[in-house]
Formats: structure tokens, C-alpha cells, sequence
């Protein structure tokens, strides 16, 4: 027998395939020492885990409380009070829209010519003819095949358009009008429009002055004047001579100006800014305005090509007003303003000749073109304004710090009395008069201030600006001259400074009419108005809200103009807000000069806009065919005419009467928000009627004036089938705001309806205002109760037919379930600063917070109605914190011994510490907590303010009495809505339960308490209250 034979070689590689490999021996990693614990407790990070992500705000554009219709009216008188209608922000920042740039050939935008709807998803568009169906009145209309299937294409895929049109640089003649004078809404009640026109009315007498006292810087206020109006022979006269606008003309004049990078023929739009500054504010405020202005003028010489060329004025005032030539540089001269008679032709002429003579306005490209105006503050405030403080920039961080520092300051200027007016009578003669101000009566003649810059914007160049913006600075009320807010007697007084703030109700009211009338002069040319307040003064809110309303602007109030909410606040409004204006705008009509920002509403003829909530001028007579539609109107007439369509009377008045709502707005602003309640009319048929179409439309004027922007949502949705399918569709936030909306203008303007067609800003005393919050209580719980008892009854409905309720508790049998969050929110709005005349905050304070109420989007609005809670949870013992927050509901039970609690009321952050993590130790938690809450905010407007607050703090006050008192209920209600509490040792749980001792349930009712109170079929809310639907 044959044996193969292997080498020895071979057996060892035999050998070593057979044997596992040898393993690989690799030197010991040192282990890692542990940190050494210095005990104070830190954040730990979860591996792996992504934080969670902020809540984006909602883009949609249009939200509505429910994405079915009611099923048929008053939805058998059951849940009438549950609101059908929707929150619009036009101008909101939207991903989802898509834009459509309209070339010179196309036939766009394409309209209906019936009912001048726009072309839409919802239109069935025969593609071989041309020929499409409106989905708004059925009726046919005939576009251009090619675009159809090309430039069109977009708007017949996206319920979301934008169409960018070109503008002519000339104007253009006049379209006749075509909309009829019976579709209105308001909250304003459904009505016609009354008439418009405005006359230029001064409420107080204008002062005058002699030329001798202008030189000493002296005013000499006139007690007999009499009432001026731009107004004969019933016309509205600006700067008219006849009851015809005047025209005037002058030579040319250049002002020199450093060179620039910015091409004249590129960017020739020019836009003019004036600095209204009284000069009671102190020189830290002027470097905080100087620091605003800076940080502006980086972002215009950054991104030039976004923004038109800027013109800068100044206008500084205390019982004078002067306006300081800032384009002369090297040296700071200022003119006395001299108010004149606006029935003086020769005057008003030798006004604009003299001013045009005069460099006030001064073009600002770059930082280096600020120096005139530095040196200019710097001479009013009587401190180099571009220098900083030894103390730095940063403004104290809270309420308290500031009025510590106020006080040690008064205290050391009480001191050095004798030294300071020794020093202050080598002064100048305007750094006297500002002293002297400061320590007797600061004098603010507001009202002439606001009448000079308008003047400049006006007639303070040769080549006036499409768009002008006046931006006021004060820290005080009107108490000089027209607009005064303080009574007659009262300027007489020789008692303390204080007396000048005492704000008289009457005074205030004439004030209030005085700046509507002066504001919306001001939008007649083009300027809007902004107001930029501080101190801690009473600063009669209502009066400037009454300047900035016509044009849409901000009346924000600060700690400080030192502060970097000031800068912030300040480049978001120049940044994101402007007037829309066309550069083609005819200066002989008066009707279509001032803004060109227009909304239209458009909804099937069964539905009916019942109430109108937010800024804006109601439109119901004499609307025009815009001039940007009229190309693609004429086209499609002539197309019509071609396929044999009937095209007389169109559009047919009666097709626009019962679809369209058109509302004009002040300026072009990413938070503007209106709230529209809608009810079904007596036309609504079930059968037929099986969807509801909406369509909103907004139109303005691009920054430089180029471009026409015209942006359009679509809508369509079913009819409920019954009361059931309406709720469960229901969005509870939405019903939430849209209540809470019309609960707050209820605050300020009562219940009864109005035809006016813009709401204009109310006064009221404390007694008055307090009547109003309570009825609006009252209305809040009539409606809780309305609701609560309709879904009962609709309970009992399904019993009786063998249908099981899916009620988990309680509040789930008595209330809608998708709609506790509302009804939380509601309980909230009733017992916060927007509605509850608590001591908390002051009447200024709820004065301006109403005001962004009724006109912000739905985001911000939820934020106001109630805080957001985040906390560490209990942390006694614990060395590392988790990195994640909790939430917590708003509750008074969420404030734990151990534990630090971030809270977010919107215009207020609070940093809240229990006694047991006051120490230093928690710092690190502290500002882990603080990141927390600012990421949600760092962009938010107005810029909200952060309160370090501990558990005894005075201040502490403020933050505690926002949450509901939850440890009112009993302890089983206690752990039944709030689980979390079942963790808490039984000692913290104890202390936790026994910290408030000093409560009246009476006078603020627990969430429940209050909710099964007014649920109660005994309760008299129903009878006393009205619904907020009503």
C-alpha cells in the first residue's frame, strides 16, 4: 500500500492552520482617575440622546378653531359657543409658499372675473381649452393654454402662492371701483363703512414763541389758543392751498455725503429715519439709543442691497422742540421749531423753502457717517454719548438692582445739593434747562415734537422719501402743548416734581383723539410712527398707543434705553416692519397715497364674517380693482369673448358683496394677526352645501418700492356631519386664543358692537377699567358654562340612544375632552394681567400688554395666556442633574422646596430657586436653567426680561401669583391631576402643602373649584355674563 509523504515544512504549516492563532497581547490602558466631587450638584448629559427640540411656531399662515364646518346654524342651538373661525398672520414667515415671479408676458395672476377669486387647487381647469371653473362661484372663466401648463402650473398644485409683479416708477390712472358698500366685519360688527376722511385737529393749543426766546432756548405756551385742523371748506387740507393740494417747487439742493459703495442707479429708493428725543432721559439712556442706531447701521451696510438708502433726522425736545442739522459735520446746531399756522399759505411755503435750505437730514451708509449725530446727543445729554461707563454696558438684571441704584443716586445728588447747583450755574444754557427740568418738572410738549419730524419728513428735503419712520424716545408723559395728558391745574403746581405724572382721564382722552388724527396724517404721506418708553413714571401708555396705531407701530416699554432690549427691540422694528408704498403713487389722490398693504377674506356665500379682532382698517366702500390685477383681468375678458362667455357687469357687484371682506393694514409686519369669527347664515342648504371655501389674500409693496407682492391661501373644507364630528375636529388652542382675543378687547372697549371700521385706542379710569375686566369675567364664565352645558346635554343624547361616553374622569363627562386645554388656558386668561385687575401689574403695563394681545399670532398669544414651567425636579442629595428639564403644569404645587423652576410669561423670564437651592452651589444649575428658557426666547419681540428670583424674595411675588393655587384643592385632587407629586418625599410634600398661609379662595379659586363652580347648573354666570360668541 501507497502512503503520501509530508516534509517536516509542510506538517508545521499543517500545524499551524489546525491551531487557533496566537492572541495578540497589548499593553493595559490606564484607567481614568474618577473626579474628585467638590459637592456641588451638575448637570449630566444622556449619552445618545438628541435634546428636545424647541416648538416651532406654526406657519401655516391661517389656523382655524376647527378643520370641519358647523353642521348646519347655531348647530341646533348646541355649542354656539364654541367659536368657528380662524387667526390670520399674513405676513408670516412660510417655508411652504410657493413663489410665481410674473414676467411682462404672462396673464398673471389669473382671477375670476365674476367674483375676482384667484385661480387655485380647488379650480377644475380644462387644459386643451383653457377654460376653468371658479371653485368660490362656479363660474367659467378662459386663461391661456401655454400658461396653464407652465407659468400657472404652481398655483393650481399649492394651496400656498406668491406672486412677485414688477411696479411702474410712474403713476398710473386710476381704476374705477368695483366693489359694493355692504360687506364688513368688525369687532367691530358686520355694517357699512362710515366715512373715512380725516381732519388734522390739534386737541390743545400749539404755544408760541419770539424770536428773542428762541435764542434763549425759552417757550412761551399760549392759554387762549384756539383749535387749528388741516382741514377747509370741508376737505382735507395738507399742505393745500383751495381745497387743492398745493405742489410746491424749489431748486435742487445736494447734500454732500461720504462716498459709498452703493450704486446710485441700482438703489435710488431712499428711506428717512428722525430720532424724536426728549431730553429728560439720561445720558446712559442716549448711549443706549446711540448703541441702536449703530447696531442698525452695521446691518444696512452689510446687506445694502436689501435695504433702501437711509436718511437720518434729529429732533430733540423737552418744553421746546429743536431739530439739530445733522448734515453739517464738525459742529452740533440745532433751530427752534416754531409751530405756524397750517392755514398759511406763505408760511407754509417759506417752512419748506427754509427747511429745504437747511441740512437736516443726513444720508447714512456706513458707522463713519454717524459722527454728526454722536456729537449732536452728546451736546443734548451733555456726556460724550460714544464713550461707555466705567460700571459697562450690561443694564442691571433686574427691577429691583435698578431701583436700588435709582435710589442711591438720588440720595447722592440730595447730598451734594449746594456743590451741583454751584457747578450747574457754569453750565449751558441747555444743560441747565435739562438740569433744572430734571429736579422740578420735566416738560414734555410730545405733541409738537411728533408735528416737527413729520414736517421734516415731509418737506425736509428736495427729494422727499417714499417712506419715512418717526421713532420716539421718552421716559415721561405728554404734559406740554397739544396731546398734554395732565390736567390745567396741575401745570401751575410748585409742589413736587411728581405732580406733572399725575395723568388726568379727560386730558387723556382729548390726548388720545389728538395723536390718531396726527398719526394718520403722518400714514397719508407715509410715515409711521414708533415709541420706544422708560423709567418707572407713570407714562399714560394709551396716548402713545393712539400715535402708532394708524401706521401699525410699537409702544414698548423698557427698564432701561441702556439696555439690550432697547437694541434688539429697536432693529427688529426697522429690520421686519415698514410702511408699504408704491414709488407710483398719485400725490392728487388722497384716497390711495398712504398704505398699500390690503387683506381680502374671501368665503363661500353661506358663511358670514361676524366679528373681527386685530390692527387694520375695515375697507366697505369704494375698494378698488388694484391696478396690479387689472392686466390679468382685461386678458381674460378678451378670452372670454373669444369662446363666446357673457362678460358685461362683471365683476358682478353682488358676487363681491356676499364673499369679500377687505381690511388695510398700517405696515408690513411678520406678527400681525387678525382673529375673524364666522357664522353660518339663513342660505346655507345641507343638502347642497357640502364644503366650505375660504381664500385670503394679502398685498403690499416690497422694502425698495420694486416689487408688487401679492401672496394667496387656499382653503376648502367638509361639513361636519353633526355636532359630534364638529367638536372632535376642534383645535384647542385655537378656540382658546380666539376667545381669549375677543375677551381682551372686551377689557378695553366693553361689549356692545361698533361700526367703526378701525378700532381706535379707549381711556379709562381705574374704576372704569376695573367694571370692564369684571364683566369680562363674567362673559368668560358664561361661556364655560354655555359649553359645559350643551356637551352634557349631548351626553345624555348619546345615553338615551345606547352610545357609551369615553370619559376617563370627571371634567371629561362636563366638558368637551379635546378642549381641556382651552378650557385651562381660559381659566388662566381670567385671573392674568391681560383680563384680572389684580395689583400686579400697573396700568400702563396691562395697557401695552393688551395691546400686543390683540395683535399677535397664535404662538405668542398661548404664552400670554398662561406661563410655561420647567423644572429641575426634586434635587435634594443629588449630585448630578439631568440635563432635560421637566414640564410642569402652572400651578403653585410646582414650586418644590428643592428644585429650580424656569418659567416663560413672555414678556418676563423667571428664574425661580426653592430655599433649598439658594445657595452657590446650584449657580451651574441655575444658568443651565436660564439657557434653557432663553433659547426659547432669544428672538422673540418685544425682547422679554430675566428675573433671578429665591423662594422669600419680595419680587418672588410677582412670578408666584401668575400660577394657580392648586394647593387649595384637596390632597386626593392634588395627586389626581398632578402625579408627579406622589414622588416627593412626605415631609417635602408637607412643607410644600403648607407654604401659602395667607389665601382667600374666595377671592382667586382653584382651577377646579372655579371650573365646577361655574359648571353648575345654580350658577348665575349664564345670566349676568354674555358669551364670547355673542
Amino acid at each position: 500500500m501507497w502512503w503520501p509523504f509530508s516534509s517536516a515544512e509542510e506538517e508545521q504549516q499543517q500545524q499551524k492552520k489546525k491551531s487557533p492563532p496566537k492572541k495578540k497581547i497589548e499593553p493595559k490602558k490606564k484607567a481614568k482617575p474618577e473626579p474628585v466631587s467638590d459637592g456641588k450638584p451638575k448637570i449630566k448629559k444622556a449619552d445618545g440622546v438628541v435634546p428636545r427640540p424647541l416648538k416651532k411656531k406654526a406657519n401655516d399662515g391661517v389656523v382655524f378653531t376647527s378643520n370641519k364646518c358647523p353642521p348646519k346654524p347655531d348647530l341646533d342651538n348646541n355649542f354656539r359657543d364654541i367659536p368657528y373661525g380662524f387667526i390670520w398672520t399674513p405676513q408670516a414667515e412660510n417655508e411652504k409658499v410657493q413663489v410665481i415671479d410674473c414676467v411682462s408676458q404672462a396673464m398673471l395672476p389669473v382671477i375670476c372675473l365674476t367674483c375676482l377669486a384667484y385661480i387655485n387647487p380647488h379650480s377644475q381647469v380644462d387644459f386643451e381649452t383653457g377654460v376653468w371653473t371658479c371653485a368660490l362661484c362656479e363660474q367659467k372663466n378662459v386663461a391661456p393654454i401655454p400658461d396653464l401648463k407652465n407659468l400657472i402650473r404652481p398655483a393650481l398644485e399649492n394651496n400656498m402662492v406668491e406672486y412677485h409683479q414688477d411696479l411702474p416708477s410712474k403713476p398710473t390712472a386710476k381704476v374705477d371701483n368695483v366693489v359694493s358698500d355692504n360687506h364688513s366685519v368688525s369687532s367691530r360688527s358686520v355694517g357699512s363703512r362710515s366715512e373715512s376722511h380725516r381732519s388734522y385737529v390739534s386737541g390743545e393749543s400749539h404755544g408760541s414763541y419770539d424770536e428773542d426766546a428762541a435764542s434763549r432756548g425759552s417757550y412761551h405756551h399760549d392759554d387762549e389758543g384756539s383749535h387749528k385742523s388741516y382741514e377747509s371748506g370741508g376737505s382735507r387740507k395738507s399742505y393745500e392751498s383751495g381745497g387743492s393740494r398745493r405742489s410746491y417747487v424749489s431748486e435742487n439742493r445736494s447734500y454732500s455725503s461720504r462716498s459709498s459703495h452703493v450704486d446710485d442707479d441700482y438703489n435710488d429708493d431712499t428711506r428717512t429715519l428722525v430720532l424724536v428725543v426728549d431730553t429728560n432721559l439720561t445720558g446712559n439712556d442716549g448711549r443706549g439709543i446711540l448703541n441702536a442706531v449703530e447696531e442698525f447701521v452695521k446691518v444696512i451696510e452689510r446687506d445694502f442691497e436689501d435695504y433702501p438708502r437711509t436718511r437720518i433726522g434729529l429732533v430733540v425736545f423737552d418744553q421746546v422742540v429743536c431739530m439739530y442739522q445733522l448734515g453739517l459735520l464738525g459742529i452740533a446746531s440745532a433751530d427752534v421749531y416754531t409751530p405756524i399756522d397750517p392755514d398759511d399759505d406763505e408760511a407754509l411755503v417759506a417752512r419748506k423753502k427754509s427747511m429745504e435750505e437747511r441740512a437736516y437730514l443726513h444720508e447714512v451708509q456706513s458707522l463713519e457717517d454717524l459722527d454728526s449725530l454722536i456729537q449732536c446727543l452728546s451736546a443734548t445729554f451733555g456726556v460724550p454719548v460714544d464713550e461707555k461707563e466705567q460700571q459697562g454696558e450690561e443694564p442691571p438684571e433686574s427691577r429691583m438692582e435698578m431701583l436700588k441704584r435709582k435710589k442711591e443716586d438720588r440720595l447722592r445728588k440730595e447730598k451734594k445739593g449746594k456743590e451741583e447747583k454751584a457747578s450747574s450755574s457754569k453750565a449751558s444754557p441747555w444743560i441747565k434747562r435739562r438740569e433744572n427740568s430734571k429736579t422740578k418738572h420735566p416738560k414734555r410738549c410730545v405733541g409738537e415734537a411728533i408735528q416737527c419730524a413729520i414736517d421734516l419728513t415731509v418737506v425736509g428735503h428736495p427729494e422727499p422719501s417714499r417712506t419715512s419712520q418717526i421713532l420716539l424716545f421718552t421716559n415721561g408723559c405728554p404734559n406740554v402743548g397739544g396731546g398734554s395728558v395732565v390736567a390745567d391745574e396741575n401745570k401751575e403746581n410748585e409742589g413736587p416734581a411728581h405732580a406733572h405724572d399725575l395723568v388726568d382721564i379727560e386730558k387723556l382722552q382729548k390726548a388720545i383723539d389728538y395723536f390718531d388724527t396726527t398719526a394718520s396724517f403722518a400714514l397719508d404721506t407715509g410715515v409711521g410712527i414708533d415709541v420706544f418708553c422708560s423709567g418707572v413714571t407713570e407714562l399714560a401708555i394709551p396716548a402713545y398707543q393712539a400715535l402708532v396705531e394708524p401706521s401699525g407701530g410699537y409702544v414698548m416699554s423698557h427698564t432701561s434705553l441702556a439696555s439690550k432690549q432697547l437694541k434688539q427691540n429697536f432693529n427688529w422694528v426697522l429690520q421686519n416692519t415698514y410702511t408699504s408704498r408704491s414709488p407710483a403713487v398719485d400725490s392728487d389722490d388722497t384716497t390711495t397715497n398712504d398704505s398699500q398693504m390690503f387683506l381680502d377674506i374671501r368665503t363661500d356665500s353661506f358663511m358670514t364674517p361676524s366679528t373681527l379682532n386685530g390692527p387694520g382698517e375695515l375697507i366697505a366702500e369704494d375698494a378698488d380693482m388694484l391696478e396690479t390685477e387689472r392686466k390679468g383681468y382685461e386678458e381674460g375678458v378678451e378670452l372670454a369673448v373669444e369662446e363666446g362667455f357673457e362678460t358685461k357687469d362683471l365683476p358682478l357687484a353682488d358676487a363681491l358683496d356676499v364673499s369679500m371682506t377687505r381690511i388695510k393694514l398700517g405696515r408690513v409686519d411678520p406678527l400681525s394677526t387678525i382673529s375673524v369669527l364666522l357664522e353660518l347664515n339663513e342660505t346655507f342648504e345641507e343638502e347642497n352645501d357640502t364644503h366650505c371655501f375660504f381664500q385670503f389674500i394679502s398685498r403690499h409693496v416690497d422694502r425698495k418700492g420694486q416689487r408688487f407682492i401679492t401672496r394667496v391661501y387656499t382653503y376648502r373644507f367638509p361639513v361636519a356631519k353633526d355636532t359630534t364630528d364638529f367638536i372632535e375636529n376642534a383645535n384647542s388652542d385655537v378656540v382658546a386664543v380666539v376667545l381669549a382675543k375677543t375677551a381682551v378687547y372686551r377689557t378695553l372697549h366693553g361689549r356692545e358692537e361698533t361700526d367703526e371700521v378701525r378700532d381706535k385706542v379707549t381711556a379709562g379710569d381705574t374704576e372704569t377699567l376695573e367694571k370692564l375686566a369684571n364683566e369680562t369675567q363674567l362673559d368668560i364664565d358664561a361661556t364655560v358654562q354655555r359649553i359645559s352645558g350643551s356637551f352634557r346635554l349631548l351626553g345624555l343624547e348619546k345615553k338615551g340612544k345606547g352610545k357609551k361616553p369615553k370619559s376617563s374622569s370627571s371634567l371629561d363627562s362636563a366638558f368637551p375632552p379635546n378642549l381641556n386645554g382651552a378650557l385651562r388656558l381660559l381659566y388662566h386668561l381670567r385671573r392674568g394681567p391681560l383680563i384680572s385687575p389684580g395689583p400686579m401689574r400697573s396700568m400702563d403695563d396691562r395697557a401695552a400688554l393688551r395691546g400686543f394681545f390683540l395683535r399677535f399670532p397664535l404662538e405668542d398669544c398661548l404664552s400670554m395666556m398662561a406661563p410655561q414651567l420647567f423644572s429641575t425636579g426634586y434635587i435634594e442629595g443629588e449630585e448630578y442633574i439631568a440635563e432635560e428639564l421637566l414640564d410642569l403644569p402652572a400651578e403653585t404645587l410646582s414650586l418644590w422646596d428643592y428644585s429650580i423652576v424656569a418659567a416663560d410669561h413672555y414678556d418676563f423670564l423667571y428664574i425661580w430657586s426653592g430655599k433649598g437651592c439658594t445657595g452657590e452651589d446650584y449657580e451651574e444649575i441655575r444658568k443651565h436653567c436660564r439657557r434653557h428658557v432663553w433659547r426659547r426666547a432669544k428672538t422673540r419681540f418685544p425682547m422679554p426680561e430675566v428675573e433671578m428670583l429665591n423662594e422669600g424674595d419680595s419680587m418672588s411675588r410677582r412670578f408666584t401669583a401668575e400660577l394657580a393655587p392648586s394647593h387649595a384643592d384637596s390632597e386626593e385632587r392634588q395627586i389626581a391631576s398632578f402625579p408627579q407629586l406622589a414622588t416627593l418625599p412626605r415631609k417635602a410634600l408637607q412643607s410644600l402643602r403648607s407654604r401659602i398661609k395667607f389665601y382667600d379662595k374666595n377671592a382667586d379659586a382653584s382651577f377646579h373649584t372655579w371650573f365646577w363652580n361655574v359648571s353648575s347648573a345654580t350658577n348665575v354666570s349664564k345670566e349676568e355674563g354674555m358669551s364670547l360668541c355673542d
